[in-house]
This record gives C-alpha cells, structure tokens and sequence, in this order.
C-alpha cells in the first residue's frame, strides 16, 4: 500500500514537501495539541489552519482532501499526514515528533 514502509520515511517525505509548500510549518505546529487523528489537531490542520479558515474550511487537513484533491489512504498517508489504524497514528505521532525535534 505504501510507497514507502516505515512512519519515519513517510514522515520524511511529508516534511519534505511542507518544506517546499510552506517553509515555516515546524514553528506553525503544537507538539502538545498534536494529533494525527483529528483533522484540525494534525499537521495538516495545524500548519494550513489559516488558509483553511479564510478559504470557508473547518480544518486543512479537509482543504487539502477536497481542493487538492488527495486520496486519504494514498498520498496523504505515503507522506505521513494520515494512519490507517491506531498502532500507525502511534507511530506517526512518534516520527513527527520526532522530525519537529530535530528542527528545533
């Protein structure tokens, strides 16, 4: 299913292309508020809350699946943004927080 197999290469490639989209995403997420699972708690919702709001949207993790277009068990879950089931949310939480770690 994935391209890629492990949370922290997924993670890599999610923060890759945050780095190319919005270079500023590590200081627009809090780690306390974290949450993979929650569309405005996730990096998603977090780093694209503005654009998301001012574009009528509750959350940008909803933005990004409907004007983007993305397959929520495709590509957002190869780049990290999305699990498909609790043990890969942990995982993933522990990989973001990890990469938001190592940037400071």
């Amino acid at each position: 299913m994935f391209v890629m197999e492990t949370a922290e290469e997924r993670v890599a490639a999610g923060a890759e292309w945050l780095d190319a989209a919005k270079p500023e995403w590590p200081t627009l997420v809090n780690r306390e508020t974290l949450d993979l699972a929650s569309c405005g708690n996730c990096i998603l919702g977090q780093v694209f809350a503005e654009e998301a709001e001012a574009q009528g949207y509750g959350d940008g993790y909803t933005m990004h699946l409907d004007i983007i277009g993305w397959d929520h068990l495709g590509i957002v879950a190869d780049r990290g943004f999305a699990g498909v089931n609790p043990e890969d949310y942990v995982l993933l939480h522990t990989a973001w927080l990890a990469e938001l770690n190592r940037r400071g």
